[in-house]
């Protein structure tokens, strides 16, 4: 079991490291989707070196679409990844499994195509294609997430974060500005939604990839961590905090080691983090609803 986590802050590396983190996803221009953070290839390099020397794994976030236009920048960032030693890229296109085939790197790919991996069936096809490890879609009840796991070995599962609830390649939030006459503040990351028939704040984020929605509570299985086998767990930092993501990791590790609940740390934080509402997203709710006869 590898415990994994978006990287925030390059000097911060070496407490990833003390959290028992054992790799690091960074994002990088063009080729990203819903990044953490973005950093240039001259940062890149400089994680990967430092990173190495703590005995972190660096993963790239490549999970951006491939268009015709943008072939040369996903070429030219394989090859950095090839060149610099990357252990892991994410990737959700599979053009980008094709150009990492042609250089022989598909044995470093994970699929992870957000909604689509919701059966061991799937999972397996896509194994065979010789590619390292596929994500679990966050939309599955738990038991299906056991089902698909007692079938298929090389899964990483996403255990704490948001879930991303929306993502448009357009600048949505520049367009409602412009439209609106107001001034464009969608550089922001303090913009939320709020449906009317709910109490939960959505945060709404634009970037170079385009417009994302949150979801309005950040997913936590610590409960369930225990029954979980044959799988990697995964942090995911976007609109997060270092000091929640490192607070995650020391309790996942402790609730591993049987130091503590799950259930007991899940109940803490809603008190320790008054900011940030906590839910177990869809782990208990029927994929499929059906309407019963006079609703």
């Amino acid at each position: 079991m590898k415990l994994i986590s978006d990287c925030l802050e390059i000097k911060h590396l070496d407490q990833y490291a003390k959290c028992s983190i054992d790799r690091i996803i960074v994002s990088l221009p063009h080729v990203s989707a819903r990044p953490a953070r973005v950093y240039t290839m001259e940062e890149l390099e400089e994680i990967v070196k430092f990173a190495h020397e703590l005995g972190l794994e660096v993963g790239v976030n490549m999970l951006n679409f491939v268009m015709e236009d943008d072939l040369d920048k996903f070429q030219d960032a394989l090859l950095f990844c090839k060149d610099n030693k990357i252990d892991r890229i994410y990737f959700a296109d599979m053009g980008v499994y094709w150009m990492a085939k042609e250089m022989k790197m598909e044995h470093l790919l994970i699929y992870q195509p957000t909604t689509l991996i919701a059966s061991s069936q799937d999972a397996n096809e896509y194994l065979r294609l010789g590619i390292d490890r596929v994500v679990l879609a966050r939309e599955i009840t738990f038991d299906d997430m056991k089902h698909i796991l007692s079938h298929c070995h090389g899964c990483e599962v996403s255990v704490f974060g948001y879930n991303v609830m929306m993502h448009s390649r357009r600048k949505l939030l520049s367009s409602y500005f412009e439209f609106c006459g107001l001034e464009d503040r969608s550089a922001s990351k303090e913009l939320y939604l709020m449906e009317e028939t709910r109490d939960e704040k959505m945060p709404i984020i634009q970037d170079e990839t385009g417009t994302f929605v949150l979801s309005g509570t950040i997913f936590c299985m610590f409960s369930k961590l225990m029954e979980l086998e044959n799988c990697d767990f995964r942090i995911e930092g976007i609109h997060l905090d270092e000091e929640l993501i490192f607070q995650a990791a020391k309790d996942i590790q402790r609730i591993l080691l049987g130091e503590i609940s799950g259930d007991k740390v899940y109940e803490s934080y809603s008190k320790a983090y008054p900011q940030y509402a906590f839910s177990e997203g869809f782990m208990y709710k029927k994929t499929t609803l059906v309407k019963e006869a006079g609703q």
